[in-house]
């Protein structure tokens, strides 16, 4: 009994085309990044320079954990206090506009977390129009705020300038 013509091509393109994709995953895989590579490379996509100031003083601020050897990575960084990178400036609306710099019992802590694909493009967990999913939280500071500020100055680092609306306009 001879094989039909028709169904030898089919059963070789379903090869060809199984052979094209294994060739594509390896590739993929070969060719990702390292685990420090994809969380620097995510980092910077982000663009949150918060994020991006905490982890260059204190890169144990994020965990990040393989997926799988072909699936990419989760990323985490708990409770990272944002106002020891901001520089905050309070107003309340006018006329006139009255500001002032945030008193010292103000923070702002978030935790941050995305995946990153295997070419190091982050992805929010939840919302795929998100590059990250914030949360507020308690913080977790890997040092104080004056140790981090004498440090950013060290590297040539300035406070991102922050200018938040409270209350409502003074009658």
């Amino acid at each position: 009994m001879t094989a039909k013509p028709a169904i030898v091509g089919i059963v070789l393109a379903a090869f060809a085309g199984l052979a094209g994709l294994m060739g594509y995953f390896i590739y993929e895989v070969a060719t990702a990044p390292t685990d420090e590579e994809a969380m620097r490379m995510s980092i910077a996509a982000i663009d949150r320079p918060e994020l991006r100031i905490a982890v260059t003083l204190h890169p144990d601020y994020c965990s990040t954990r393989r997926v799988s050897s072909y699936g990419g990575w989760d990323v985490s960084c708990s409770g990272i206090p944002r106002h020891f990178y901001q520089d905050v400036t309070l107003c309340v609306p006018g006329p006139p506009e009255q500001c002032g710099p945030a008193p010292e019992s103000y923070s702002n802590c978030t935790t941050y977390e995305w995946s990153i694909d295997l070419h190091g493009r982050p992805s929010n967990p939840i919302w795929s129009n998100r590059k990250v999913l914030t949360l507020g939280d308690d913080c977790h500071p890997k040092a104080t705020r004056e140790e981090d500020r004498a440090r950013m100055r060290e590297l040539g680092i300035t406070a991102v300038p922050i200018r938040a609306y409270v209350g409502r306009p003074l009658p």
